[in-house]
């Protein structure tokens, strides 16, 4: 069963196998994400070959994938593995030989069903950000659940302001030196309060805020503010 974990790829080293449309677009997320990409390939797109005089972490090898040497090589010097070849098993089952045996972290764009990790299609509403994957059944159906979920999110006033202020709270908590669980006992209370929610459901952020205050002072005698 896959977990669903967000990842900070920064400076992360990503070979992509394939340089056509799906490596392009397996590689420009990486490359947006700050990982330092290198694409495996006998032939590269146009589109490809534009991203990569773009950008200086973007490196294009031409060579063969069915070369294990070359691929081992490769496999060994990457933080993560991806197969952007749709209907290459046989390269696919060589891709999760090696990252098994070197403990690498694979995806396989074209084979849902034997791929370790899989990539959902991103969305966000504010600060609020989500994925949704479906076992790679419909890439379509995955993008039109993500604007719907958006949609609704974008409705939720009282969702990011409550997102924003306790966030602002625990943050000043911390800076103040307030122990972690103290901070997660008040955290859950403020959430809970319900002079607070209905602050955060008129959209009174100013309001939210002065409840929020009032718990933190009677809990701890810190006094965060109007700030």
């Amino acid at each position: 069963m896959k977990l669903p974990i967000f990842v900070d790829v920064e400076g992360m080293r990503v070979l992509v196998i394939g340089g056509g449309e799906e490596g392009y677009k397996k590689s420009k997320r990486f490359l947006d994400a700050g990982a330092e990409v290198t694409v495996l390939s006998l032939e590269f797109s146009p589109e490809i070959i534009a991203l990569g005089r773009s950008s200086k972490s973007l490196k294009l090898l031409r060579g063969d994938a069915r070369d294990r040497d070359l691929l081992e090589k490769l496999v060994r010097d990457s933080d993560i593995v991806i197969s952007a070849l749709n209907d290459e098993h046989e390269i696919d089952s060589v891709v999760i030989d090696l990252a098994r045996r070197y403990r690498k972290l694979y995806i396989l764009a074209g084979d849902a069903r034997r791929t370790q990790c899989g990539m959902g299609i991103e969305g966000s509403s504010g600060d609020i950000r989500f994925a949704i994957y479906t076992d790679g059944k419909s890439s379509l159906v995955s993008m039109e659940a993500r604007d719907r979920v958006a949609k609704f999110l974008d409705s939720q006033k009282d969702l990011h302001v409550m997102l924003k202020l306790l966030y602002k709270m625990k943050s000043a908590l911390r800076e103040r030196g307030i122990p972690a669980d103290t901070r997660i006992e008040i955290h859950r209370e403020v959430f809970k309060d319900q002079t607070f929610r209905v602050m955060a459901l008129k959209g009174d952020e100013e309001g939210a805020w002065a409840r929020l205050c009032e718990i933190v002072r009677t809990k701890t005698g810190i006094d965060l503010g109007s700030g």
